[in-house]
């Protein structure tokens, strides 16, 4: 496969799971033209665990080119984007590939942590049973070192989750802000990756 030379009508996407909801409603609406082989996003937790599902699916895929629909999600994520035939969009993590670069660290900066709606349905999976945050004291003082704030990225996609968002505000002690963020950056993200400023990872 050319690496250099990644037609849209012939691309395979894979994603990270917690983008499932997006894609597939901008699939229904005709706006995703790829296909797509989700994994599942709390292979997050265990990056040996991810690299190993991502290397065997690129290998599974020997009919077309492949597009990472990732961040960096494990140490070897650059690897896997400069396969020949493989392209991985741009962005450090699932936020700023929604956000954009500049404003993603814009609010990085303010001290920021971002939710996406994938992962708050999942909450207390993510910060009770596999980060052990089970005394919502000590998230709340773990969180409060590092952040200034939780902002949940609403996709426009599901309905803002407002009762979990304020039982996360609770547990982890918080302040909570809803920002809007297009579905659709998602598009662009695949789109320009199989042109020619698409990145090697």
């Amino acid at each position: 496969m050319d690496n250099n030379a990644l037609g849209p009508g012939h691309v395979t996407v894979v994603s990270c799971g917690i983008f499932r909801p997006e894609i597939e409603h901008l699939a229904r609406q005709g706006r995703f033209p790829w296909p797509v082989r989700f994994l599942e996003s709390m292979l997050h937790m265990t990056p040996s665990l991810l690299e190993a599902e991502i290397t065997r699916l690129i290998g599974s895929l020997d009919d077309g080119p492949v597009v990472l629909l990732f961040g960096d999600c494990h140490a070897r994520m650059s690897e896997h984007g400069s396969l020949p035939g493989v392209r991985r969009v741009r962005g450090v993590n699932c936020c700023e590939i929604l956000l954009g670069p500049e404003r993603y660290h814009r609010m990085l900066r303010d001290g920021v942590f971002f939710l996406l709606p994938e992962w708050t349905s999942r909450w207390e999976d993510v910060f009770i049973r596999r980060l052990g945050f089970a005394d919502s004291r000590l998230a709340a003082q773990f969180m409060g070192e590092m952040h200034t704030r939780i902002t949940y990225l609403d996709t426009g996609v599901t309905a803002v989750p407002l009762v979990e968002l304020e039982r996360i505000r609770h547990f982890l002690g918080l302040p909570v802000t809803v920002e809007a963020v297009e579905a659709a950056a998602l598009v662009r993200a695949v789109e320009e990756s199989t042109g020619d400023g698409g990145t090697d990872g």
